[in-house]
């Protein structure tokens, strides 16, 4: 079982702690089974150490440390470290990815390093391996740096999946090898990455506390829900999952996985559209715009633009998503009566109504 496995690290578990199979579509998921957690104020039902999750700074430690190498100890380090650095120098010196080397894309290079050294005869950390092998590689994920042909015929104007495709190329021209493809495996292990990040609170020595992209055991089991029952926390150097004290068991453990939900960036991430009935995304289809408003394809295929928006359901009723309306590029269709506050589909302009009941 995962949980057993992951046993074998310094992660604390509460009992009956499982991972199965989840319902729908959403794959594997975590459950509380039974009565084994933690009393008090939160149902404390994992407990990891810092040490034992993967942010870029200890897969930099693991990577520098001797007794990780279990094999080869000093030897297969000095010459994993040599393979990791060169080929970091070549990565970072991209011109086109200068700016957008973020906490996310350092952990997307540090594993497929890993996966390339591995296969080149290289010893890698014992614990990096596991994780890369038994989690990372053996995941399903459905977003579109794994499935860019199905992506980019509806969103290729997209700022995150140019991001994404030009990572994954750069990424390919660093480890190109002659023994077979290698793109498969990096766009597995950037599509892993991605969509496992948290943003895990980390307190400093002065008290105050601050973000950390984070790749945390078992929390990658753990699915989306807009309304949680468990949330994940920092408690002095740990990280810690904590179920709601109302919550009966047993139950499947929900966390958020992002509290501003925009259903195409959470798509383009993750890989699938979160429950939620009151957000909905709509993407208009450039051949129909091709064939039935040639100015208006013209004007986003010059200026990049995938013609999409989203709809909001409230109290009153449906409307257009202020707060989206130029990040989704919507500017140009405004019309003289509709404004950027509360907006239901009866106060828009004939156009406009026209290009929402499409």
């Amino acid at each position: 079982m995962v949980v057993n496995w992951w046993r074998e690290t310094s992660a604390s578990l509460a009992d009956r702690v499982t991972v199965r199979r989840s319902s729908g579509a959403a794959g594997l998921g975590l459950f509380a089974e039974g009565d084994g957690c933690s009393r008090g104020p939160d149902k404390v039902i994992l407990r990891i150490p810092r040490g034992s999750t993967f942010d870029i700074h200890s897969v930099d430690a693991m990577i520098g440390t001797e007794a990780e190498y279990v094999h080869g100890g000093g030897v297969s380090l000095a010459l994993f470290q040599r393979f990791s650095k060169d080929c970091w120098s070549s990565f970072s010196a991209a011109e086109h990815l200068q700016g957008l080397l973020t906490e996310t894309v350092i952990l997307t290079f540090h594993f497929v390093t890993l996966c390339v050294g591995e296969r080149d005869g290289l010893e890698i950390p014992l614990r990096l391996s596991r994780y890369l092998n038994e989690v990372l590689l053996a995941t399903t994920v459905d977003n579109p740096v794994v499935h860019p042909l199905c992506f980019a015929k509806r969103y290729r104007f997209h700022s995150r999946f140019q991001v994404y495709d030009s990572l994954v190329c750069q990424l390919c021209r660093l480890f190109s090898r002659p023994a077979g493809p290698l793109e498969p495996s990096v766009r597995q292990i950037a599509a892993a990455v991605m969509s496992r990040c948290l943003e895990i609170p980390e307190q400093d020595e002065h008290g105050d506390y601050t973000l950390n992209t984070t790749l945390v055991p078992l929390l990658d089991y753990a699915n989306h829900s807009a309304e949680p029952n468990a949330r994940f926390d920092a408690d002095a150097a740990d990280v810690v999952l904590k179920l709601d004290p109302m919550v009966a068991e047993p139950t499947e453990v929900l966390i958020s996985y992002n509290d501003t939900v925009e259903v195409l960036d959470f798509v383009l991430t993750y890989g699938f559209v979160p429950q939620a009935a009151t957000h909905f995304n709509f993407t208009i289809d450039r051949d129909w715009l091709l064939l039935n408003h040639r100015d208006m394809y013209r004007f986003c295929k010059w200026f990049h633009i995938n013609l999409s928006f989203q709809a909001v359901r409230n109290t009153e009723g449906w409307c257009l998503s202020p707060a989206n309306l130029v990040a989704l590029n919507l500017w140009f269709t405004l019309g003289s009566k509709l404004v950027y506050e509360e907006v239901g589909l009866s106060t828009i302009d004939d156009t406009t109504s026209d290009f929402v009941h499409y």
